[in-house]
């Protein structure tokens, strides 16, 4: 059983307010591939430094081992490694987004359209969590909030391009369906013209029904 769910957001026609929308997908590709790639590389360490016995001498200039309590020793490995998967799901799909900015293909756009949304509820929900059962780092997590919260407006500017493209597809689309209907009506219209055998037989069928009718008014 399938369903279709249409939903609609509002739209931009520009990003900035100074910029066309695939110079804003452009920028936005290149700052979700970064922050992407930062938090995946963060929460690693993070859960490196956390949960094994062994700190790296990187961690030791970002953090300060201290375990978690063990009431919220769960919830704390939770978040970071759905977080981890969140980032990587993202970083995949940003590369999705580069090639359908490049082919101009609406369908691999909206596959990022689908998992950005997702992610951005998944981001937003563990990391409000980790900020309540993870007081340790809660500086970093607030900051990560922060910025993952203000990057809805990316998500409407790749939205909005998305929609566009939409648009252009479906009316490219019309055209040749409307092409190839003219197409088809000209050689179906053409065909009798073609094909004289297929006349004359018509004909001899049309003369030969009177002929037939006059015997049978003579048999009367």
């Amino acid at each position: 059983m399938c369903i279709d769910l249409n939903v609609n957001l509002p739209t931009l026609v520009s990003f900035l307010l100074l910029y066309s929308l695939k110079t804003g997908c452009i920028v936005i590709l290149i700052w979700t591939l970064l922050r992407s790639l930062s938090l995946l590389i963060f929460f690693i360490l993070a859960m490196v430094d956390t949960f094994l016995p062994v700190s790296l001498p990187i961690t030791a200039m970002l953090m300060t081992k201290r375990p978690p309590d063990d009431d919220h020793y769960f919830p704390v490995f939770t978040g970071h490694l759905i977080m981890i998967i969140t980032e990587s799901f993202l970083f995949i799909f940003s590369i999705v987004l580069g090639s359908g900015l490049y082919s101009r293909n609406p369908f691999r756009i909206g596959q990022y359209v689908v998992c950005r949304f997702f992610c951005w509820i998944s981001e937003t929900t563990f990391l409000s969590m980790l900020c309540i059962v993870h007081l340790h780092l809660i500086g970093w997590y607030l900051v990560f909030l922060m910025v993952i919260i203000l990057e809805f407006y990316n998500f409407i500017v790749v939205y909005s391009y998305y929609m566009d493209l939409m648009e252009e597809f479906q009316e490219r689309d019309l055209d040749e369906r409307e092409k190839e209907k003219a197409k088809f009506i000209a050689a179906v219209t053409a065909r009798p013209d073609c094909e004289p055998g297929l006349n004359e037989v018509r004909v001899g069928r049309d003369s030969k029904a009177p002929n037939a009718k006059e015997m049978l008014c003579t048999t009367l």
